[in-house]
C-alpha cells in the first residue's frame, strides 16, 4: 500500500523543480527509496516561498514520519553531577525543547547534498522546506557572508523542539589555535546568551565542529562543558543544556566530564 502523503509530496515538489524528473530512477520504488527521493528534492530545492498545498502536505508528513522515531522531552532526561546540565545520546531531531543549536556551513541555508549524514541535513529535512527560507531571508538581511561564532534564531517549524539557533563553528586540521579556541567557546555562549534573552527553559547543544569541522573532539568537549558550567554559574536564569552526542566516542568524553565519580 503506497504512502500517499509521501506520493503527493513527491509529487508537488517535482512540480515546483521539473528538470529532476529523471531524478526518481535513481531511488528504489519501495517506501524506503520514495521516502529517500522526498528528502533528496527537499535538500536540492534552493530557498523560496511554499505554496499552501506543498507545505500542508509536507508537514502532515513530516510529521507523522517525527512520530515513528520516537520523541524524547528533555525534562524527562537524568541530570549529570551538574544541576540543569544533562547528556543524551541520538539524533537530536528527536529531542523536544525550547531549541535545538544546529551547526551549519557558512551560507547558512542547509545542506544541498541529497541524503547527506549530517546534523545540518537531519535538521532542514526534518524542520521542511520553511527552514532554508528563514535561513535565506536572514542572510539576505545581513548582506554578507557569516562570521565563525554569529548565531540566529529561527522557527522549527516541524521539528518537536520549538526553535533552531544556527551556529556557525569554527574549522581546523590539525592542532588548534588559542584564536580557534575562543572562537568555539564563542559559539557556546552567543548560543547561550540568545537562548537566556528569550526566556528559553532550555537549550540542546550538538557536539559543534567536533565532526566534518575537524575540531579535536577531546578538546572540544572540554571547551563546550567548560564554558556552559561557568555560564550557568552566572546566570540563574540561563536554560537547562542538555548535551547530545551521537558516537561512542563523544559519549565517553562527556561522560567523564560531567560525572566526576566515572
Amino acid at each position: 500500500m503506497k504512502n500517499e502523503p509521501l506520493e503527493q509530496l513527491i509529487s508537488l515538489l517535482l512540480e515546483e523543480m521539473p528538470n529532476y524528473q529523471n531524478y526518481v530512477y535513481r531511488f528504489g520504488s519501495d517506501e524506503r527509496g520514495r521516502a529517500k527521493l522526498a528528502r533528496s528534492l527537499m535538500n536540492l530545492r534552493t530557498p523560496k516561498k511554499a505554496s499552501d498545498a506543498l507545505l500542508k502536505t509536507q508537514d502532515y508528513y513530516l510529521q507523522n514520519e517525527m512520530k515513528k522515531m520516537g520523541l524524547v522531552d528533555w525534562y524527562s532526561l537524568p541530570v549529570s553531577d551538574y544541576e540543569k546540565i544533562a547528556l543524551w545520546r541520538g539524533n537530536i531531531i528527536r529531542l523536544s525543547a525550547d531549541a535545538i543549536v544546529n551547526c551549519g556551513n557558512q551560507d547558512m541555508l542547509g545542506c544541498f547534498v541529497p541524503n547527506h549524514n549530517c546534523l545540518d541535513n537531519w535538521i532542514h529535512s526534518y524542520a521542511g522546506v520553511q527552514l532554508r527560507f528563514d535561513c535565506d531571508i536572514e542572510m539576505k538581511k545581513r548582506g554578507r557572508k557569516f562570521n565563525v561564532s554569529d548565531v540566529f534564531m529561527t522557527s522549527g517549524y516541524n521539528l518537536p523542539s520549538k526553535y533552531v539557533l544556527h551556529v556557525l563553528g569554527p574549522t581546523v586540521r590539525g592542532r588548534t589555535s588559542f584564536f580557534e579556541d575562543e572562537q568555539l567557546k564563542k559559539c557556546y555562549f552567543n548560543c547561550l546568551e540568545l537562548a537566556r534573552l528569550n526566556g528559553f527553559k532550555s537549550l540542546v547543544f550538538p557536539c559543534i565542529s567536533t565532526g566534518e569541522q575537524g575540531f579535536p573532539k577531546a578538546k572540544g568537549a572540554k571547551i563546550a562543558t567548560e564554558t556552559v558550567k561557568e555560564y550557568l554559574m552566572l546566570h540563574p536564569d540561563a536554560p537547562a543544556v542538555v548535551f547530545d552526542v551521537y558516537t561512542d566516542i563523544d559519549e565517553t568524553l562527556y561522560k567523564k566530564l560531567l560525572y566526576e565519580n566515572l
